[in-house]
C-alpha cells in the first residue's frame, strides 16, 4: 500500500502565505496527482491520498491506516504546508515514530536541503565545486560582514523555498548600492534569509525521479 501525502493547488487550504509569492506554486495541480497515482496503479499498487500533512497524521493516530488489509505500507510525502524551515521534514520524522517506512530522505536531510546556503556550504567545505555563496540574515546585515563584489553578477534567493518562490525578474541583478535595499525588502516579505550567489546562466533541468 502506497499513502500518498501531497498539497494539491487550490484545494490544500493555505492558512499562511507571502505577499506576491504564494507557496501554492509549489503545490500538485489536480491533473498532476492523478497522473502520480494513476501511474503507480499501473505498477499494480493498492495507493491512498491524504490531501495534506494533518489527513495523513489524524489516519495514523485514530488507526484507519492499520486498517487498509495490505501486508506493506511505503509513504511517498509531496506534501509541505505552511512556510518557514524544515517544513518537508514533517512527515518523514512522523512516519519514523510510528514505524512506518517512506520513499523519501530522512527528517534531517529534508531539512538540510531545503536551506540552500547550508546545504552548499557543505558541498563547498567538501572540495565539490559551487557558485560563489553569500547569506543575508533575517536581521539585515550579510552573514560576517561578507557581501558579494560590487559589480558582480547574482541571483537572490530565499533560503527554505522551491519551485521559484520568491523569484522575480528583479531576482537576477548587479551587486552595487542597490542590493541591500532590495534584500531587506525580501527579508521583510518571505520571512527568512536570504541565500545569494554567483549567477551562472544555463539551463535548469528537473528530473521526475
Amino acid at each position: 500500500a502506497l499513502l500518498v501525502v501531497a498539497n494539491i493547488k487550490y484545494v490544500t487550504v493555505v492558512e499562511n502565505d507571502y505577499v506576491g509569492f504564494s507557496v501554492q506554486n509549489d503545490y500538485m495541480t489536480e491533473q498532476v496527482i492523478r497522473e502520480i497515482i494513476q501511474s503507480l496503479r499501473d505498477f499494480g499498487s493498492y495507493v491512498q491520498l491524504f490531501i495534506g500533512e494533518d489527513a495523513f497524521i489524524k489516519a495514523v493516530l485514530d488507526g484507519t491506516i492499520d486498517q487498509i488489509d495490505r501486508p506493506h505500507k511505503l509513504v511517498l510525502n509531496l506534501a509541505q504546508s505552511g512556510t518557514g524551515p524544515a517544513r518537508k521534514s514533517l512527515i518523514p520524522c512522523f512516519s519514523n515514530l510510528h514505524g512506518l517506512p517512506y520513499c523519501n530522505s530522512d527528517g534531517h536531510v529534508v531539512a538540510l536541503l531545503r536551506h540552500k546556503y547550508h546545504a552548499t556550504s557543505i558541498l563547498r567545505d567538501h572540495g565539490i565545486r559551487v557558485p560563489s555563496t553569500w547569506l543575508f540574515e533575517e536581521c539585515g546585515r550579510w552573514l560576517d560582514g561578507k557581501r558579494p563584489p560590487l559589480g558582480s553578477k547574482v541571483i537572490v534567493k530565499p533560503s527554505y523555498e522551491a519551485a521559484c518562490i520568491g523569484l522575480s525578474r528583479e531576482s537576477v541583478r548587479v551587486a552595487d548600492e542597490s542590493l541591500d535595499g532590495f534584500a531587506r525588502r525580501m527579508v521583510a516579505t518571505m520571512r527568512q534569509p536570504l541565500t545569494v550567489q554567483e549567477f551562472v546562466a544555463g539551463y535548469e533541468i528537473d528530473v521526475p525521479v
